[in-house]
């Protein structure tokens, strides 16, 4: 089977997504005023055309945004139901599945910029939330074409499931690469999905050297030289705090893992019992590691309170994202263009 392509909505927020991953929560900056939100990127709000000629509800509520993503998905099902019943199959919408949750920054247990959060968690390493809490045991949807799909003899299994997701392909391409997804490929599904989503801008040769733009921005942009002095003021006040060695703020946190990676390269049972305790906070020498990473944590938590760091790093990277913005105006238009001549309008 295939695996589903996302709509442009879902390929736009992932490619969006990286900005704010890099800047964290952002708390008041030093001297009062309005405190920058990572929703603030000129980046995103440049390219929010591309959210609202979806139809989706980009300022409504979380039920508003969900139903809308539900919805889109019955159309796909629907869709779905009547290609198979051209070719010659039964199918009942599946809607049961792959419905959508949305949630907020208040749903969010994790909370890196709060001390009273930090002091019990530190990084969220050795103990974070919910870490004793057992999963809720729920039964998976069921698929209202099991039934009807098990009844029929191999052969025709194999074809019903080619007739909906396509053949499935695992040949990589002459030059090694992943075979590229095509939804004329895909079956009924792909079919559906493009009727409904319509192409995916992202996917479009002619925006390949904008997206690889893009990506580079976003992999390269720390290394600018208004990072690196944020940095460097951070790693000034660590040395002062006792805490040398970091030359920036991920690398505090990175060294807790190195040593939680020491651990279990250490322990790892020899004969494959594993001690329920094992790589838990009721494992004594496990949590001596907690003892290294709460002081450290708060540490940098102090030394990102006095440099504005999260702050800072915002205002540094919307003055990156505008400058991008200049440099690819011309392509940036031509992208959105492009979304506005795709389907997937909420129809």
């Amino acid at each position: 089977m295939s695996t589903s392509r996302r709509s442009l909505v879902v390929a736009a927020l992932t490619t969006l997504t990286l900005a704010v991953s890099l800047t964290g929560c952002s708390g008041g900056p030093i001297g009062g005023g309005e405190p920058l939100k990572a929703e603030d990127s000129p980046l995103s709000k440049y390219l929010s055309v591309l959210y609202s000629q979806t139809g989706f509800p980009l300022d409504g509520t979380k039920e508003e945004q969900e139903a809308f993503y539900n919805e889109q998905q019955k159309k796909v099902e629907e869709f779905v139901a009547t290609c198979m019943t051209k070719e010659g199959f039964e199918y009942v919408p599946n809607t049961t599945s792959g419905g959508v949750v949305i949630t907020s920054e208040d749903d969010n247990p994790w909370k890196p910029d709060d001390r009273e959060w930090v002091s019990k968690y530190g990084y969220g390493a050795v103990d974070y939330p919910g870490r004793d809490e057992q999963p809720q045991a729920t039964e998976p949807p069921k698929d209202p074409n099991q039934v009807y799909v098990e009844g029929l003899p191999q052969a025709e299994q194999q074809a019903y499931y080619e007739t909906l997701y396509g053949k499935s392909s695992d040949q990589p391409t002459d030059d090694g690469e992943a075979a590229q997804y095509d939804w004329k490929n895909a079956g009924c599904m792909g079919a559906a999905q493009h009727e409904i989503y319509g192409d995916n801008v992202f996917d479009q040769g002619d925006h390949k050297p904008l997206m690889d733009a893009l990506n580079k921005f976003y992999e390269t942009m720390q290394n600018d030289p208004s990072f690196t002095e944020i940095d460097g003021e951070w790693s000034a006040c660590m040395t002062e705090a006792g805490h040398d060695g970091f030359a920036k703020q991920q690398d505090a946190q990175n060294s807790i893992y190195t040593l939680i990676n020491e651990y279990y390269e250490k322990n790892q049972p020899a004969d494959g019992q594993v001690d329920q305790n094992f790589g838990t906070p009721k494992d004594p020498e496990f949590a001596k590691i907690a003892q290294t990473e709460l002081p450290l944590a708060l540490a940098d938590l102090d030394c990102r309170e006095k440099t504005d760091y999260r702050q800072r790093q915002l205002r540094a990277q919307f003055a990156l994202e505008e400058q991008f913005i200049t440099d690819h105006k011309e392509e940036l238009d031509a992208l959105k263009a492009s979304a506005g001549q795709g389907k997937g309008q909420g129809r």
